[in-house]
């Protein structure tokens, strides 16, 4: 006869008093990182997410009940099923856009036409549906999947195929063209959209508001949201989209999200790469450039080097984890490389690290409560050989109440 067995209430409580957890199946937990406002990181199970309480499964799975106000972010692992990326109408492939809003929002989704006589899209999303959105609220459109807007356009930009770029004043969008004035010109003119690769409108940068979370989606879409909420593997919000206001509350996978920024702490993260940066001394070994650069969204740096980074207003805190950049190293090779990294604040000198082979990674956690941060990396022994270096998962916390003036 089979092995049974049945848990009744009195044995639930006996349980529960002896500390036993009552888990769910493993499959509706997800594996995240979470990051809290002191910017400490820990690998956890997500359990549920409510509007006060977070509640996960820690590394010794123990079921955790903590305010929700004590993190900023929640990392989910990658999705196996990449969504697809922009492609122009008109050239055989579907039509996928994505578009930047003024608030730093990003949707990309399929083409589905103008509105309100072509003063907004329609985009539609997998998760959000069918968004539309005034063309006084977007930065860029794009259907390259390389697209960025300019810094601070003062005209609207349209980029063609061919590589040329027209100038001037985008009066409203067709369905399949875009009419612009061109800066010489007294009448528009009507370009095919199959011609287009992006189109960055002048509309003004306006400020996030500090008390909406982000959701961010595998496929690049990133929305402000409220009431964010975790029930198992699923995620359900209010995305802020369509006028900058709430819709109706989507659930969805949480397969398809990437990361939750939570703003009920009042604070946010910057990533280190997305901030103005300057050398000032170095970037060149035995003659040969080394500047820094973005790879992976992480800063790579060779000694030496000194380099500075504005930070925002509101900043508060630094973190990093620091290593030594072997993806290329020879067999062997890793024994060469030898640095000491430091980190400035202001002038003020943070964290001191060496680094090498016996000792290759390094938690960098740092009050940063400045207006400038500056990294100095010095070759050790050996001399700048192989001094190859990554700050991976670098981030600025900044207070959002001074970020949002």
């Amino acid at each position: 006869m089979p092995r049974t067995c049945t848990c009744t209430r009195p044995a639930m409580l006996l349980a529960a008093a002896c500390g036993l957890a009552t888990t769910a199946p493993a499959a509706a937990l997800t594996s995240a990182t979470l990051t809290a406002t002191d910017l400490a990181r820990r690998q956890v199970r997500i359990h549920r997410l409510g509007e006060d309480l977070l509640g996960f499964f820690d590394e010794s799975r123990k079921l955790v009940e903590e305010p929700v106000e004590h993190f900023v972010r929640i990392d989910f692992e990658a999705a196996d099923d990449a969504e697809g990326t922009p492609s122009s109408p008109g050239d055989g492939a579907p039509r996928t856009a994505s578009v930047r809003l003024v608030d730093g929002q990003r949707i990309v989704g399929a083409w589905r036409g103008v509105a309100s006589g072509g003063q907004a899209i329609r985009l539609e999303h997998s998760a959000l549906g069918v968004v539309t959105i005034e063309i006084d609220r977007i930065r860029l459109l794009s259907w390259s999947a390389d697209g960025q807007a300019p810094a601070d356009p003062s005209v609207d930009r349209i980029a063609l195929r061919n590589g040329d770029r027209l100038e001037g004043f985008v009066a409203a969008l067709r369905d399949d063209a875009v009419e612009v004035t061109l800066a010489d010109q007294a009448q528009p003119i009507v370009v095919p959209l199959g011609r287009v690769t992006s189109i960055a409108l002048a509309n003004p940068v306006r400020p996030t508001p500090s008390t909406l979370d982000r959701v961010a989606f595998h496929d690049g879409t990133t929305v402000l949201a409220t009431r964010s909420r975790i029930e198992s593997d699923q995620l359900s919000f209010a995305p802020a989209v369509a006028n900058g206001h709430a819709q109706a509350v989507v659930k969805i996978g949480l397969s398809k999200v990437a990361r939750l920024e939570l703003r009920r702490s009042g604070h946010r993260l910057v990533d280190l790469a997305s901030l103005p940066r300057q050398v000032m001394t170095g970037a060149e070994v035995f003659g040969v450039p080394m500047p820094p650069r973005i790879d992976g969204g992480h800063l790579w740096l060779h000694a030496p080097l000194m380099l500075r980074v504005d930070l925002p207003p509101g900043a508060t805190r630094f973190a990093a984890v620091a290593r030594l950049d072997d993806s290329r190293f020879a067999a062997g090779a890793a024994a060469w490389a030898d640095l000491v990294l430091r980190i400035f604040v202001d002038g003020d000198l943070r964290a001191e690290q060496r680094l090498h082979a016996g000792a290759a990674e390094a938690t960098i956690n740092i009050e940063a409560d400045g207006a400038l941060l500056q990294f100095e990396a010095d070759p050790a022994n050996h001399g700048p050989i192989l001094d190859r270096l990554v700050l991976h998962d670098a981030v600025v916390l900044i207070h959002a109440e001074e970020d949002a003036r």
